[in-house]
């Protein structure tokens, strides 16, 4: 089963919707999203970056991952352009270039309960709120949130069973 999720990216009056079939939960998605938004920051708030350049960095940067090869399909690009969101997604990570880049990034999760409305949508009551607008390091200790909880449950996979011996921790993220 895969977790799913949009990555929705404001400019301006532009809105730019892109979907994640695997790995949509933060300690993937969010750390890619965040490493992404480090590298288009990484040039601090220069004045002579144009408001149009943080955007294009961020997005050369997502877009460059891909998915590796394996037995049943090639190289693929991991996200790709939709219109909308789509309606099987867990996670919607909101990436607002217009706010201040102290609040310019939420993540909305998909309740365990969720389920789609009599008009065919998401019912809104089945999202969480949206969440606060975080900042890059609010994202990172997000992302390090949900990896440690991610390594809890390695190291218990480790001692159940061995198929999970040789399963690599996930590394924390620092906040530049």
């Amino acid at each position: 089963m895969s977790t799913r999720c949009n990555v929705v990216v404001h400019q301006g009056k532009n809105h730019i919707y892109l979907y994640r079939h695997y790995d949509g939960y933060p300690a993937e998605c969010g750390a890619v999203v965040a490493q992404a938004l480090a590298k288009s920051f990484g040039h601090g708030p220069d004045n002579r970056i144009g408001e149009w350049d943080h955007l294009n960095i961020f997005m050369q940067s997502l877009l460059a991952n891909q998915y590796d090869a394996t037995d049943h399909s090639p190289t693929r690009p991991m996200y790709e352009f939709t219109n909308d969101l789509h309606g099987d997604i867990e996670y919607v990570y909101e990436i607002n270039f217009n706010r201040d880049p102290s609040r310019m990034v939420r993540i909305a999760e998909r309740s365990p309960e969720w389920h789609i409305d009599s008009d065919g949508d998401f019912a809104a009551d089945r999202w969480t709120a949206g969440g606060a607008w975080l900042s890059l390091a609010g994202l990172i200790a997000r992302v390090n949130r949900d990896r440690a909880e991610c390594n809890k449950r390695l190291a218990e996979l480790r001692k159940q069973s061995s198929v999970y011996k040789d399963s690599d921790d996930y590394p924390m993220l620092v906040a530049a």
